[in-house]
């Protein structure tokens, strides 16, 4: 009887797997995906660029700036490296919330110079700075402050053509407010565009949100 007990606790023992088989088991790797952009064209580099996480790197799509690369798990950064036809090389990091799952890293935009954008986030409503807002441009990602001020560095910027820089628009998400869009108006002075004020209108108030946004009703017969 002894060793019949001995022989079922044993089976027990193997089919729980030792006591750890039951937590979830975070992936090894995550595929990184997004589009790389020369901000002077709006299009793909040309000739390619490449994209390197560690000693990994793929080069991006002839076509649109495609990219998908394997990257360890917590990976937080990728290196964009370019070499146009006339100029210098053109290398870029971009830094963003470290990947545990596979992510689309949006469009990442590259130029031959760098400019800072600043700017304000506050309430449509009464005008109070919104602390702790994400703020994302061009790639580039940055928090506001507790006055609601943000700075995102490294932008992407070409002097000789900037019909594209002027064109993009950047997005300012907070709790608790729809979500505020910006796009530069101006060159940058001493290297800083300033974007000024970006008013978000608070979830429930009375001030509409921005374009674009749904209307919901109830359409009843005449």
């Amino acid at each position: 009887l002894t060793k019949w007990l001995l022989f079922v606790v044993g089976l027990i023992i193997l089919g729980c797997g030792g006591g750890g088989g039951g937590g979830v088991v975070a992936p090894t790797n995550v595929t990184l995906t997004g589009r790389v952009v020369w901000v002077g064209t709006g299009g793909p580099p040309n000739p390619v660029a490449s994209v390197r996480v560690g000693t990994t790197s793929v080069a991006t799509d002839a076509f649109d700036g495609f990219f998908q690369i394997t990257a360890p798990s917590g990976t937080n950064q990728v290196v964009v490296t370019y070499s146009p036809s006339t100029g210098s090389p053109v290398i870029q990091t971009f830094t963003f919330a470290a990947a545990t799952a596979n992510r689309d890293l949006g469009d990442l935009y590259i130029g031959p110079e760098t400019v800072s954008v600043r700017g304000r986030a506050v309430s449509s409503s009464g005008g109070a700075v919104i602390p702790g807002a994400a703020v994302t441009f061009a790639g580039r990602s940055a928090t506001t402050d507790a006055s609601g001020v943000f700075i995102l560095t490294q932008v992407a910027y070409d002097p000789a053509s900037q019909a594209v820089f002027f064109g993009l628009r950047g997005t300012i998400a907070a709790t608790g407010f729809f979500d505020g869009f910006f796009s530069p108006a101006s060159p940058p002075v001493g290297g800083v565009v300033d974007v000024g004020d970006v008013a978000l209108s608070p979830v429930g108030g009375g001030d509409p949100p921005p374009l674009p946004y749904n209307l919901t009703g109830l359409v009843q017969p005449t």
